[in-house]
């Protein structure tokens, strides 16, 4: 009797169909992201390395035990999850960016030549020289895409709350494309968000609408958040005229 032949990872007949293994992949997205509280956040790595792993720019050993502590770790595969988004936005806009540079190129390269292939038809009544026009170049994206992530972070309760002790996401102060992905449980509509040191002086009144995206609740808005110094601030967000729910953020430059 001739022995099993060994499993083979290329063989046709073993290979899951693209939307099962979808279907399985996403199940087990969902499992990471709640089913492994670890309160004490055992074992976490820095957010440095989430972030390279995330750009690909960790080595092997290195992501490698990132990955594996994402299995067991439900805060650090949520903040690996936003990570990974903000990144592919982030290569989306300067995908985006050179399109559109291409496009204006083989525009104005267009309207060149047809231009020169007119010029060549008609007689000229007299010498003139002509200026032919540089190619408009186009402005520079001047918001950056950052990402506010809510979803694992608990909020600080009361009309008037102190400024917390727990860690703060963090924000730069600059002018921003942000995507807040809002607390699980969340409905999708109208959202105003303000940030504040002082509950009755808000520094920033912003309001967006929120919609699904890859099955969570995100507010997408374009703010401009310059003026605001380094340090910890609080974000209170309420969904219309809900009550507000407060947490702590920190910029930086």
């Amino acid at each position: 009797m001739n022995p099993r032949a060994p499993f083979s990872a290329t063989s046709p007949s073993e290979k899951l169909p693209p939307q099962l293994e979808a279907q399985l992949l996403a199940a087990a997205a969902r499992i990471f992201r709640t089913d492994f509280p670890n309160t004490d956040r055992t074992g976490c790595p820095a957010h440095e390395a989430l972030q390279a792993v995330a750009r690909r720019a960790a080595g092997d050993i290195e992501s490698l035990n990132v990955m594996d502590h994402l299995t067991c770790c439900s805060p650090c595969f949520a903040q690996y999850e936003s990570l990974l988004h903000g990144e592919k936005s982030r290569r989306r806009a300067k995908l985006l960016a050179l399109c559109a540079g291409l496009l204006l190129t083989a525009g104005f390269a267009t309207w060149f030549y047809a231009f020169r292939a007119e010029r060549r038809l008609q007689a000229p009544e007299s010498t003139v020289v002509q200026k032919v026009p540089t190619p408009q170049q186009a402005a520079p994206n001047e918001f950056e895409i950052a990402v506010l992530d809510l979803r694992n972070r608990s909020p600080v309760r009361g009309d008037r709350p102190p400024i917390p002790t727990d860690d703060a996401a963090t924000l730069p102060a600059r002018r921003v494309e942000l995507s807040v992905y809002l607390p699980i449980g969340s409905e999708e509509g109208e959202y105003e968000m303000q940030i504040l040191r002082d509950a009755d002086a808000p520094l920033i009144r912003q309001k967006g609408t929120a919609s699904m995206l890859d099955q969570n609740v995100v507010v997408q808005i374009r703010t401009d958040l310059t003026g605001i110094s380094s340090g910890r601030y609080l974000l209170r967000l309420r969904r219309a005229t809900f009550g507000w729910r407060y947490y702590l953020v920190s910029f930086t430059p």
